[in-house]
């Protein structure tokens, strides 16, 4: 909470989502939920190279190369696993910490490199892995990738959120890291339901509030008696 705010708000958030779609599907929601508190201590080590972390404006990628920031980003990973174990934190936790990007690609960093490398080797900008072999580490990753997405969405209308909820769930898929998960598709297509559901809920509208001063207020003064 204090080295990496940013971070924590999205793990308390990633939370909320996990447990909901859980829930849903009649999996452990509270081990999905206490994961997702922990899935990302290992961004405490260098909390500053992570966008959400980046309250003073500056951009401290901007001085490595995209190979370079793409390592910094997965030895978030690799750092979370060795704190864990540190702190002998419980094996499914450990477990989640590895599993919550799979043997994903760190896309921007990669495409950054394509424009310098038409060759780059897509393997070198893969997360270790594993990928997630449980119903609650792949809604996990889920419930982590989608939350990050929807908090770009300038419009989160119903539509915009949908939208972006299926191209996550879409592209994970395609990329194989649900291919050692005995999530079914009947269950993600329950699961993109209550995700939905459940960004709009956080990220519900508030009325704007008028601009115009407060008007005066009469302060009734107190009757004056003499001190004994």
């Amino acid at each position: 909470m204090m080295r990496a705010p940013g971070s924590y708000h999205h793990s308390v958030m990633v939370g909320a989502l996990g447990e909901a779609a859980a829930e849903a599907v009649g999996a452990n929601a509270l081990q999905v939920r206490v994961c997702a508190y922990f899935h990302d201590i290992g961004k405490a080590v260098r909390p500053q190279y992570f966008v959400e972390n980046q309250t003073d404006g500056l951009n401290r990628h901007e001085r490595l190369t995209a190979y370079q920031s793409a390592q910094v980003i997965i030895d978030h990973v690799r750092d979370g696993g060795a704190t864990a174990r540190d702190h002998k934190l419980p094996q499914p936790i450990i477990d989640n910490i590895y599993m919550h990007h799979g043997d994903g690609l760190v896309y921007y960093f990669y495409v950054q490199a394509l424009k310098n490398d038409p060759s780059t080797d897509a393997e070198d900008f893969r997360y270790p892995g594993p990928r997630p072999n449980t119903r609650e580490a792949g809604i996990l990753m889920l419930a982590d990738k989608i939350e990050a997405a929807c908090r770009s969405i300038k419009r989160p209308t119903p539509d915009n959120v949908g939208e972006m909820i299926q191209k996550i769930i879409n592209s994970t898929l395609a990329d194989g890291q649900l291919q050692d998960c005995p999530l079914t598709l009947n269950e993600l297509y329950v699961i993109a339901g209550v995700f939905k559901t459940t960004v709009l809920a956080i990220h519900h509208h508030r009325i704007a509030y008028p601009d115009k001063p407060l008007p005066a207020r009469r302060v009734a003064v107190a009757e004056e008696r003499p001190l004994r």
